[in-house]
Order: structure tokens, then C-alpha cells, then sequence
């Protein structure tokens, strides 16, 4: 199956599931399949040759959201769109970790029967876009990869303050950003250095914490599962076992023991 695409206003990234097939960009050709999915920057047209039994997940991105979140984790005015690598090696450890998160995502979203509260969707888009920045080559990249310099503890501990007054809503790095007047970039370097953990990962203790005390005064309808969810926590597996590293005890042990023992 052949095809060509025109030139569009949003950037596209592939997963491949199975199948194979070939990708053309400015007249460059490269294979296509399982570990090695396609790229197409904003205003690139291209075309494609695929096996009738190729299959993929495609993610659509919106120019403004990757600049602005460039500009965000930069602390620079980002004026024009990412151009991307056009092909993306998923053995990279950045894009297998890019991979593994999109393909969890699509599993949450596929489930009707729990849906995944908008905390979460906006910190899962958030993070997204993040390591799509991460997980690509671009004309952008080298201001990622710069040493960061320190920054004062107080604009670290600011940092603090707002998750722990905003842990119900999702956080992004803009938000924080505009918390400590640093760029993103630099208060996550800092805040690594100095606290051992990134800002986000500081959010998850938070939350952590949050969840315990929902659970040590737990009314008759709360289980694990929606606490989980009221905390930002979108994989219950992710969450027990965090709460486990964090109190040497499962949620469910914390629960049981509310209720006198009582099965969860």
C-alpha cells in the first residue's frame, strides 16, 4: 500500500506493531517496523510503501504545545516548530521508554469501565510531549542537553510549596516555571542535585502521603483502586507497589487495618 501526504501544521509520530514497509522524507528512503517507527516534523510531506498487514499507533502533535514546552523546559523564546530526526530507533532507551508509555496510555484509555480522571490525562499528555522532545533528535536538542547551572535553595523549596498546595491538579512544568521564575530546565537539574529526586517525582511522595491519610480514615465506600485515582496514580500496579517502597506496607494492608481487618 502506497501513499503520499502533504505538508501539515502538526507533527506525527509512529509506533510500528507489526508489519513492515519504507518511508520517503526530502527523498531520503528508510525502512519501517517493530523498533523503528517514522517521525514527520510540521510543514514535511512524505510518503510511504507498507506491507498490506502493517499496523501502527500514531500520535498527533500540536506545534504550539511542543514550542511552548520548549520553551518552558528551556527558559528560551521557542519562536518556530521542532524538525525532527525523521526516523526514531526504539531500541534508544528514550524512545523504548517513550514507546512503553504510549502504549500503556492507549491501554488505559481503551478501558470503559474505569476512566482515567483529568489529573491524569493532563499529566500524562504533559509528560508525553516531554519525552517525545527527549526521545527525538531536533534542531532543539543541544539546548536540552546543556549543563544546567544551580539555582538558590529557596526557588527549590518554592517549588515544594506549590506541589504540596496543588497536588489535586496536574502539575506541569510551566506551572512551576512561572512558581520559581527559573526555566524548567534548570529547576529540574537543581532540584535533582539537591533533593536526590526530580519535581514530578516529589509530586508522586506527595501524593503518596495524600493517599495514606485517605486510607487511614477511610469511609465505607473507598477501596485502593479510587484512591488511587483521586491521587493521580493512573496504574494501580505503579501505585501499590510505590506505596509499598514508600510505608513497607500494601494500600490494602493500610485499608484492613482501618476496618479491623475486615477483607478489602
Amino acid at each position: 500500500m502506497s501513499g503520499t501526504y502533504p505538508e501539515s501544521g502538526v507533527s506525527l509520530q509512529t509506533f510500528p506493531i507489526r508489519g513492515r514497509g519504507e518511508a520517503t522524507i526530502k527523498g531520503f528512503a528508510s525502512p519501517l517496523g517493530v523498533g523503528r517507527g517514522l517521525t514527520v516534523s510540521a510543514g514535511r510531506s512524505f510518503a510511504t510503501n507498507l506491507d498490506r498487514d502493517y499496523e501502527h499507533l500514531l500520535v498527533v502533535m500540536n506545534s504550539d504545545a511542543l514550542t511552548e514546552k520548549l520553551s518552558a523546559i528551556t527558559g528560551r523564546h521557542i519562536a518556530r516548530t521542532p524538525e525532527f530526526e525523521p526516523i526514531m530507533d526504539h531500541a534508544h532507551p528514550a524512545a523504548k521508554a517513550l514507546r512503553d508509555h504510549v502504549l500503556f496510555l492507549v491501554k488505559a484509555l481503551s478501558r470503559s469501565d474505569a476512566p482515567l480522571p483529568k489529573v491524569v490525562l493532563d499529566e500524562f499528555e504533559q509528560t508525553l510531549v516531554v519525552m517525545i522532545l527527549q526521545a527525538n533528535r531536533h534542531n532543539y536538542s543541544h539546548l536540552l542537553e546543556r549543563a544546567a547551572p544551580d539555582i538558590a535553595l529557596r526557588q527549590v523549596r518554592r517549588a515544594e510549596e506549590y506541589v504540596e498546595s496543588h497536588w489535586r491538579q496536574s502539575i506541569t512544568l510551566e506551572d512551576l516555571a512561572k512558581a520559581t521564575g527559573v526555566s524548567a530546565f534548570d529547576l529540574f537539574r537543581s532540584f535533582k542535585k539537591s533533593r536526590g529526586y526530580s519535581p514530578m517525582e516529589f509530586a508522586d511522595r506527595v501524593r503518596l502521603d495524600r493517599a495514606r491519610e485517605l486510607l487511614q480514615h477511610a469511609g465505607g465506600l473507598t477501596s485502593v483502586a479510587n484512591t488511587a485515582l483521586v491521587c493521580g496514580f493512573a496504574d494501580l500496579r505503579r501505585f501499590e507497589n510505590e506505596y509499598i517502597l514508600a510505608f513497607g506496607e500494601t494500600p490494602a494492608a493500610t485499608l484492613g487495618r482501618v476496618r479491623g481487618g475486615d477483607p478489602v
